[in-house]
């Protein structure tokens, strides 16, 4: 039995055994019993070896009116039930920015991901999550939006105009540049310091936190003059400081330093001082 065709066109045939060839005897699909086939024609009739044999059209038009079109957008777009261009998609994973999500504000070669999220040359995801030039913003709210090169990760967690820092959990502020803060509502207000805070339970009544302050920073040259050192905070959620103090890092590291006493013992072995791997190459900061 001949049946006419669209080329292009994928039909489906119910029979209990037959094969189905096109115009040059090219077999396209064989039944089985019980089962349909598929098969893409490739011309305007094809050939089917049974009498009994229902052919069936199941090419959709998609977003179309009638008439068998096939509408393709150009690129995603809000509203539209069309599919989809391979060009198009090609541009939205391969175009050297992502954005998905309400509202979202990208510029080019970013990933922006949430509900009005936004970013300018970095990586945003969540909801309200911004991130400024090469930053990154994860989370709700999250914010290295007026920072370069600066990692906000958690809920609320923000790095204000801190450049090169990193805020972990959610953070009041890290108002200064050269800050990190790593730790749910820890407050970071001065330059060249990693602040660690934590809570004594899900109470949040008392507040332990740990400051490493850089070598020549501000801190250093107030408490232990100029010295890299350490400092602690014991405090009430109300603020009431409970404990805190400081030390230099060389009293409390005393082996494996870079001096050598003057003098050694005959039998002594000779000083190892702690250099890891590649900590005597120069810094590089990336423009």
């Amino acid at each position: 039995m001949i049946y006419p065709t669209h080329k292009g066109k994928t039909y489906a045939v119910t029979c209990t055994e037959s094969v189905v060839t096109n115009g040059a005897e090219q077999v396209l699909c064989s039944t089985q019993p019980r089962k349909q086939a598929p098969f893409v024609a490739r011309g305007s009739s094809i050939d089917v070896d049974s009498s009994t044999a229902e052919i069936t059209d199941i090419t959709y038009s998609i977003g179309s009116s009638g008439g068998g079109n096939t509408t393709i957008d150009e690129a995603p777009t809000n509203g539209s039930g069309n599919a989809v261009s391979s060009g198009g998609m090609y541009k939205l994973l391969y175009g050297g920015s992502v954005a998905l999500g309400i509202s979202v504000v990208k510029s080019a070669e970013d990933v922006t991901i949430g509900k009005e999220a936004r970013t300018g040359g970095a990586v945003a995801v969540g909801k309200g999550a911004k991130a400024g030039q090469q930053s990154v913003a994860i989370g709700f709210n999250a914010s290295a939006n007026n920072a370069e090169h600066s990692v906000a990760a958690g809920y609320g967690a923000s790095t204000a105009a801190a450049n090169y820092s990193i805020a972990i959990g959610r953070a009041d502020a890290a108002s200064k540049p050269s800050g990190q803060v790593l730790g749910y509502s820890a407050k970071l207000n001065n330059k060249g310091c990693t602040l660690i805070g934590t809570w004594e339970s899900e109470a949040r009544t008392v507040q332990t936190l740990l400051y490493i302050i850089a070598a020549g920073s501000e801190l250093a040259t107030q408490y232990e003059g100029g010295e890299a050192c350490l400092g602690y905070v014991v405090k009430e959620s109300s603020g009431n400081v409970l404990a805190c103090g400081t030390r230099k890092l060389s009293e409390l590291l005393t082996t494996n330093t870079a001096f050598a006493p003057a003098a050694l013992a005959l039998d002594a072995d000779p000083p190892t001082p702690f250099l890891p791997e590649g900590i005597m190459e120069p810094v590089k900061f990336e423009s």
